[in-house]
C-alpha cells in the first residue's frame, strides 16, 4: 500500500486538530505521514485535562495566545510557530507493532535518527520521550480508533522559556510531575544543540520518517479539508475547550 506524504505547512490551530481526526478516516484507505507548524501560537491541552488547571488564562488573553483542546492525551503544551515541527503518522493497525511500547520505540526512533543527521546526541526514553542530555527535545501520543493507529509527536525546534512558564502551570499538570531524574526536567531544543535551520530540520525529519517507504508526495484534498474546516468550528467553541 502507497503511502501519502503531505509536506509541512502552518495550519490554524483549530483546523490542525480538525486535520488529525480526519487523517485516522483517510489513513482505512492510505496512510499517511505529514508534517505541519502552529500559526498562530497556541497552548495545546489533552483531552481529559482540566483547562483552568494547566493554563494561566490571564496570561494567554493578555497575550491573545489560543487555546486548543487535542483529541488525544498528554500534558499541555505551548506552540509557537518557530518553535515546534509536529509530525504525525497515521495507519491501520497492521503497519504498527502489538505492544504500545514498540510503537512508541520504532517512531521515537526516527526522531532520534533525525537528531543524529543534526549533530545531536539523543535517545528514546520510554514510554514516549526523546531526551538529549539538555532535557526533552520531543514527545509522542497514540491514540487508536476503528483499526487504525495514530501516532503524533512534536519536535522542538526553539523554545521561549519565559513566555512558556508564564503561560503553563506545569505544578498543577499532574501529567508533567512524573518522577524522572533531575537532569531530564529540562526542555531542550533543536536550536540549541545544533546550527540546523528550520528548513534543515524539517527536511532531516522528512527523510527519516520517510525512509525505507514507498510514498507519494500528496496534499488535503477538498472533502477533507471541507470535514476539518466543519470539525474545527466545534473545536472553537468554549464548550469544547473549556468544559472538562
Amino acid at each position: 500500500m502507497n503511502w501519502r506524504f503531505i509536506p509541512f505547512k502552518y495550519y490554524n490551530p483549530f483546523l490542525k486538530i480538525a486535520l488529525n481526526e480526519v487523517a485516522v478516516s483517510s489513513a482505512r484507505k492510505s496512510p499517511i505521514i505529514w508534517l505541519a507548524g502552529w500559526k498562530p501560537s497556541c497552548v495545546n491541552i489533552g483531552y481529559g485535562q482540566h483547562v483552568r488547571d494547566v493554563v494561566n488564562l490571564a496570561e494567554a488573553k493578555k497575550r491573545k495566545i489560543l487555546v486548543v483542546r487535542r483529541q488525544g492525551g498528554g500534558g499541555a503544551m505551548f506552540l509557537s510557530e518557530k518553535g515546534e515541527i509536529s509530525w504525525s503518522v497515521v495507519a491501520p493497525e497492521k503497519f504498527f507493532p502489538n505492544n504500545l511500547n514498540e510503537i512508541y520505540e520504532r517512531v521515537c526512533g526516527r526522531v532520534v535518527n533525525t537528531l543524529k543527521d543534526l549533530g545531536i546526541n539523543s535517545w528514546h526514553k520510554p514510554i514516549n520521550d526523546v531526551i538529549t542530555e539538555a532535557g526533552k527535545v520531543s514527545g509522542a501520543t497514540v491514540k487508536k480508533e476503528n483499526g487504525v493507529v495514530y501516532v503524533g509527536g512534536t519536535l522542538l525546534y526553539s523554545v521561549d522559556a519565559n513566555l512558556m512558564r508564564r503561560l503553563l502551570r506545569p505544578e498543577r499538570d499532574h501529567l508533567k510531575r512524573q518522577k524522572v531524574p533531575e537532569k531530564f526536567k529540562n526542555v531542550a531544543c533543536v536550536s540549541e544543540l545544533s546550527k540546523a535551520s528550520f528548513a534543515k530540520t524539517i527536511n532531516a525529519l522528512k527523510d527519516n520518517l520517510l525512509k525505507g517507504v514507498d510514498f507519494s508526495v500528496s496534499k488535503w484534498t477538498k472533502e477533507e479539508l471541507l470535514m476539518a474546516e466543519n470539525l474545527a468550528k466545534k473545536y472553537k467553541s468554549e464548550d469544547w475547550v473549556f468544559q472538562r
